[in-house]
């Protein structure tokens, strides 16, 4: 069998690469819960996020609540949503572009309590639309997890110190402990990559263990990624073999422990770590462990690293894996 080339966010035989706002629904949820104060419209045509336009911020994040009915269908996955931030930064409008029925309202609920430093055109605030992805772990990765770390800044020199206030000498490990590890960054929005990655490292050694972003970042194994869909970021290629990935899957044994999506199908979900020069520096699975599918994975063919401009940059896909 050939080898198809696939540009990540195009997806061959069902095989979906969760790069892009590909339109799978485009519905709005309203917001549910405790009384909340409503959004202005914007007052003039939002635009994209990207080139001379300075990223929104985020400033304050609600996680989402876990909706009881998901819970008791063992459903799990990411809901990929594009907001439309207003000119004082509150979310105007929230609409799913890809997700589950199960999950779609509460993601919607969350992100529209979200709040963003206003993005400005030219020194004038302008309205935005951005994509966010909001995640449902399983159970195990649920009860893994703490929602809660210890907020951080990262400056654009690389200097880090605690959000509300510097921590003074000596303090910042013995806060990392209090968190167990786990750290919620907010990286400067021109804070130089590599240098980020240093700081990141330096954290890590002090304690840090789970690692949190809110702008489009992964930490893992020491190494930072670019997770898409970004602005800015162009998706690594990747050659496929897009059946026999989904053989493996059926022929694993393992058909009956991997959740079903919103159409009814059983889906794999794997992430795939490229890195700047090509390779497949790490899979991560979200769900049941299907060894023979993960070295499948492994020995993925990539066409192209991840682009941001002319330069060759790590980025972390998601792949969809329907299996039946």
């Amino acid at each position: 069998m050939s080898e198809p080339r696939l540009r990540c966010g195009l997806g061959t035989l069902s095989v979906f690469l969760l790069l892009t706002g590909m339109l799978v629904a485009s519905s709005s949820y309203p917001v549910g819960g405790q009384e909340q104060r409503l959004a202005v419209k914007p007052q003039r045509e939002p635009i994209r996020v990207g080139g001379n336009v300075q990223e929104s911020k985020l400033v304050h994040r609600v996680e989402p609540v876990y909706p009881p009915e998901a819970t008791a269908a063992r459903v799990s996955g990411v809901v990929i949503l594009q907001v439309t931030v207003n000119e004082a930064g509150d979310v105007s409008d929230a609409r799913v572009l890809r997700g589950h029925p199960l999950l779609d309202g509460a993601a919607v609920e969350a992100v529209r309590q979200w709040r963003y430093s206003p993005t400005l055109l030219n020194g004038e605030p302008v309205p935005v639309i951005a994509t966010v992805s909001i995640a449902f772990p399983t159970d195990l990765e649920r009860s893994q997890h703490r929602r809660t770390g210890l907020p951080l800044v990262i400056d654009e020199l690389g200097n880090v110190q605690e959000q509300s206030a510097g921590p003074q000498e000596g303090d910042l490990t013995r806060k990392l402990n209090e968190a167990n590890g786990v750290v919620f960054i907010s990286p400067h929005p021109r804070v130089p990559f590599r240098v980020l990655e240093e700081s990141l490292r330096a954290l890590q050694k002090a304690g840090a263990k789970d690692v949190q972003f809110n702008r489009p970042y992964t930490f893992r194994e020491g190494r930072l990624y670019y997770t898409v869909p970004a602005p800015e970021i162009q998706a690594p290629e990747l050659a496929l073999e897009t059946e026999r990935l989904a053989a493996v899957a059926k022929n694993s044994g393992r058909v009956e422990t991997i959740p079903f999506a919103g159409d009814g199908r059983r889906v794999v979900l794997y992430q795939l770590f490229v890195n700047e020069v090509g390779e497949i520096a790490g899979v991560q699975v979200r769900g049941p462990q299907i060894p023979e599918l993960e070295a499948e994975l492994r020995r993925t063919r990539v066409v192209s690293p991840g682009r941001r401009g002319l330069e060759s940059v790590p980025v972390v896909v998601l792949l969809e894996i329907p299996v039946e």
